[in-house]
């Protein structure tokens, strides 16, 4: 059984660690006020109502309602277990956790296992005698050794047991969950990747989760990816978007491309804000990380009919997300990487600065598709271009495009809304999470005030025991407040979030935080829920009274006592619900 962290390496490293500085590396961050919004990351919105509080080191989605501190986040962003986050934190603030290395998960044994795989096909390329074809095809490719380093670039040998062999140390159980080695029916292994230039993949903190192969010779398939491991998705991750999340962000949007070889060609000519959907077709989940990164897409895909077709079916996915998508139209027989390297930066760049709209793309598109002449033509003709129109979430931004198109196409505007299938084009209602007023999450909204105000703090903790309390977060939040409270130490919203695993309680918890801001009346508010806590735990202790005098009554028993305790609950209850 793995050792358990030690609370002063969990508060340790959560202290070290700055909200606001993991957050930004995630997600683009502005301030306002003491605090900072974003889009959220958790779900798709247009309109920020993504909280962070550098001062109580929490967040919190008014949307969604996803809250915590920065455990929390890393493990909803991540997909890790609070250990991971801990350990993940702590390698990043350079703290060495008291725990021994051999008490890592089978998660960390696969993050492991690729780490060693990328430096073994890495120091093959570089210098070892099995990696000259794969030099040759770098140089062929005109792939520089600045690029080669900043990519961690590798070369996977071509016999069946290159890597196999250079692992006589590591579990081959692990190495066959890690992707890197198959195991045929007859119980043989042997490498998955043979004579192929190898790309590591990252995930957003830079680890690498799994591998991209292309063919250094003519052996099929061209390209071969990682299957999806325990720390990989292929559908949820983009190739070099770790390495180009700050060039994102200065440049206010993203370039994507289909390949690997196509993102380093635009890398080696100085485009760097490039990032590949492994290429595959672009999925819902790589869509919704771009979004957390830019609201402008820039698709350059191959010239050719498969290239369009993909540009299409891409862009309708992006739409959906809520950015502004526009494509780049190579010249015919190009792709990204042939363009790279025979025109040169300046002039790819100069087609990337002026692209067309995805409207325009697509409405040329349609032209070459349908003879617009003919009336039933013009008509399918509008309803493809409406079908990616009515995926826009912003109706301002939609309203405009549908003008555009009513426009262009002599077709009234009237009736391009009601051709649109799923469309109402009724107004947009905000999102807002709605905090719910049963006893638990009264109780759980009552901590949130308490831990973001000290005179809310004293007020309740005075005014409540922890049997007042039903929830079973709320019970151990209360307990953990009022343990340091009993030993004289700071009571940290951040430090009690952390041991707390329901993600609902999280939400109501940091939702309550974050309304305890200026101009709220925190002490009103929180003297109302106090209230009807104690009404909550008075009407369930009449409810258990009442049921155990009609127990009694059945069995011909006395119930004088019982009814008298029953009447003082119900003078209680009286009380407790007169308005202060």
């Amino acid at each position: 059984m793995a050792a358990r962290l030690s609370q002063e390496d969990i508060d340790g490293t959560r202290e070290a660690t700055d909200i606001v500085e993991l957050l930004s590396e995630y997600i683009s961050l502005k301030k306002a006020g003491k605090n900072y919004t974003a889009l959220c990351p958790f779900h798709s919105e247009k309109k920020p109502s993504f909280y962070v509080s550098p001062e109580r080191q929490v967040y919190h989605c008014f949307g969604c309602g996803a809250g915590g501190n920065v455990y929390t986040f890393l493990i909803e962003m991540e997909k890790l277990s609070f250990p991971e986050a801990v350990r993940l934190l702590a390698k990043k603030s350079g703290i060495r956790l008291k725990e021994p290395d051999k008490t890592s998960g089978p998660r960390e044994a696969i993050y492991k296992a690729n780490e060693w795989a990328d430096d073994f096909f890495f120091e093959t390329l570089a210098g070892k005698e099995s990696g000259k074809r794969g030099r040759d095809y770098v140089k062929k490719r005109q792939f520089g050794k600045t690029l080669i380093e900043k990519f961690h670039l590798g070369y996977s040998p071509s016999s069946w047991d290159g890597l196999k062999s250079a692992a006589k140390s590591k579990s081959e159980d692990v190495l066959v969950k890690a992707g890197l080695l198959v195991k045929s029916e007859s119980g043989r292994t042997y490498d998955r990747f043979r004579d192929r230039l190898m790309f590591p993949i990252r995930n957003l903190s830079g680890r690498v989760v799994g591998f991209g192969g292309r063919s250094v010779g003519d052996s099929t398939p061209k390209y071969m990816n990682s299957p999806d491991t325990a720390v990989y998705r292929k559908g949820n991750i983009l190739y070099g978007l770790w390495e180009a999340k700050q060039e994102i962000r200065k440049s206010g949007r993203a370039i994507m491309v289909e390949g690997y070889t196509d993102l380093l060609s635009l890398r080696s000519v100085g485009i760097e804000e490039v990032v590949a959907s492994l290429g595959t077709a672009l999925t819902d989940g790589q869509a919704k990380l771009l979004a957390r990164y830019t609201e402008a897409v820039v698709i350059l895909f191959d010239a050719d009919t498969a290239g369009d077709e993909a540009a299409v079916r891409s862009l309708d996915i992006l739409l959906e997300h809520g950015l502004d998508v526009s494509v780049v139209s190579l010249p015919g027989g190009y792709d990204p990487d042939s363009f790279a390297r025979e025109k040169g930066g300046e002039v790819l760049l100069d087609l990337i600065k002026s692209p067309l709209t995805f409207f325009d793309f697509k409405l040329g598109l349609l032209k070459k598709k349908y003879d617009m002449s003919k009336v039933r033509a013009k008509a399918d003709a509008i309803k493809e271009i409406a079908s990616s129109l009515v995926k826009i979430p912003d109706i301002v931004k939609r309203d405009l495009w549908v003008r555009e198109l009513s426009e262009r196409l002599s077709v009234s505007e009237d009736a391009l809304i009601r051709s649109m299938p799923g469309s109402s084009f009724k107004e947009d209602l905000p999102e807002a999470s709605v905090l719910p007023a049963g006893p638990q999450e009264l109780e759980l909204r009552l901590l949130g005030l308490m831990l973001a105000d000290s005179a809310a703090l004293s007020l309740a903790s005075e005014s409540l025991t922890i049997d007042d309390f039903l929830g079973t977060a709320s019970r151990e939040v209360f307990s953990k407040i009022y343990e340091l409270k009993d030993d004289g130490r700071e009571v940290k919203a951040a430090d009690l979030l952390s041991p707390v695993t329901d993600r609902d309680a999280l939400k109501a918890i940091s939702g309550s935080m974050m309304v305890a801001g200026p101009g709220f009346d925190v002490i009103k508010e929180c003297e109302g829920l106090i209230s009807k806590i104690r009404k909550s735990r008075i009407e369930r202790s009449m409810k258990h009274k009442l049921k155990e005098m009609r127990d009694r009554e059945d069995r011909g028993e006395d119930v004088s006592r019982l009814q008298k305790e029953y009447q003082s609950l119900i003078e209680l209850r009286r009380k407790e619900s007169v308005v202060k």
